[in-house]
């Protein structure tokens, strides 16, 4: 990747009314080998929801290019919610990856 270029790695989310969500997003660099690749960063969003609602969280980082070649990156995002302000927290989620979306900056 081009050194100036942004990711951006967006989550739609719905949500409850009356509870709070955390979504920890970890940024990668895929390597060959899935196990081996390297965390880049990672970014905690917390919303309270007063309503029932859908929103989509962005969060755009500046590209990471630490070997020669093409580069595929990911995120995983973790989740989990609590009902009114944070503090009792569910069990979690199981980690999702998605690609990330490059973004041109003309």
């Amino acid at each position: 990747m081009q050194s100036g270029k942004k990711l951006n790695f967006s989550i739609r989310v719905f949500c409850e009314a009356d509870r709070t969500m955390e979504l920890r997003q970890s940024f990668w660099e895929q390597d060959n080998d899935p196990g081996d690749s390297d965390l880049r960063g990672q970014h905690i969003h917390r919303r309270t929801s007063s309503g029932t609602d859908s929103v989509v969280l962005d969060r755009v980082v500046d590209a990471f290019n630490t070997e020669s070649g093409a580069e595929k990156v990911f995120h995983s995002v973790q989740f989990r919610t609590s009902r009114g302000h944070a503090g009792n927290w569910n069990g979690g989620s199981a980690s999702e990856d998605r690609p990330g979306v490059l973004l041109s900056l003309a």
